[in-house]
Order: C-alpha cells, then sequence, then structure tokens
C-alpha cells in the first residue's frame, strides 16, 4: 500500500504537473504546493510514473556533451601513433583517427599498440 503524504493530494499533483510541463523548477513547484522539499516533489512524481519525456529538465545544469573538462582542451600525445591531438578530458589518450580502429579491435592489446 503506497503512502499518501498529507502534502501530496490530487489538485497539488495536477499542479505540480503542470508546473513541471512549463518548466519550473523542482524547488519552486515544492514552494508552490507547499510541499517539504523539492526532493520529495521530485521522487513522488517518478514514484508515481508522472515525469515523462515530454516534461523539460530546468532544475539541472545543462551541459554539453562535447564541453570540454576543466582545463581542457589541452594537447596530448596519442598513446597508438604518437601524434599530437587536442584532448577533451582526463579520459581522452587517442586521437580521433586511432580510436575508432582501437574500439572496433578485439584482439591483443599489445600486438594492437606494437608492444
Amino acid at each position: 500500500m503506497a503512502r499518501n503524504p498529507i502534502w501530496w493530494s490530487t489538485e497539488r499533483k495536477d499542479e505540480a504537473v503542470t508546473l513541471r510541463q512549463m518548466g519550473t523548477t523542482w524547488q519552486d513547484i515544492a514552494d508552490q504546493i507547499s510541499a517539504p522539499s523539492a526532493k520529495a516533489v521530485h521522487g513522488r512524481m517518478k514514484r508515481e510514473g508522472l515525469l515523462g519525456h515530454s516534461v523539460p529538465v530546468k532544475a539541472y545544469a545543462k551541459t554539453s556533451s562535447t564541453t570540454a573538462a576543466p582545463g581542457f582542451p589541452k594537447t596530448k600525445k596519442c598513446l597508438k601513433c604518437g601524434k599530437p591531438f587536442k584532448s577533451q578530458g582526463p579520459h581522452n589518450h587517442l586521437c580521433g583517427d586511432c580510436r575508432p580502429a582501437v574500439l572496433s579491435y578485439g584482439g591483443d592489446l599489445e600486438t594492437l599498440y606494437g608492444g
């Protein structure tokens, strides 16, 4: 049996869904419907399946997948071919030419790297 907190009524649920679809942050929704916290609203909506793909996510900072890590891009030497390339983060050790070859290789890495 699911618990139904006092602050979570049908009217407040509908209001929370409408506010979220308008792009309102979790904290603003919590304030408007007198919820204990933004986390409480988010968790309740998640448990009830009210977080559809059409709901915009404005409560969290937007980041781009091409954004480099702090202190990057910087020039590194490719571990496979030795050519310099612009690294986007500490995880990036292969140039753009070598990365697809290594990712598709299924054999011995010593042979691949010439070791």
